[in-house]
């Protein structure tokens, strides 16, 4: 597996649970 697509895949799966995060956060805060 090379870095690039290594790096690729973690920063999805970054992203993807940031934004589950800031939507709970969103909902908890209203």
């Amino acid at each position: 597996m090379r870095g690039i697509e290594f790096r690729d895949i973690q920063f999805k799966a970054i992203h993807k649970v940031i934004g589950f995060c800031a939507e709970k956060c969103g909902k908890e805060n209203r």
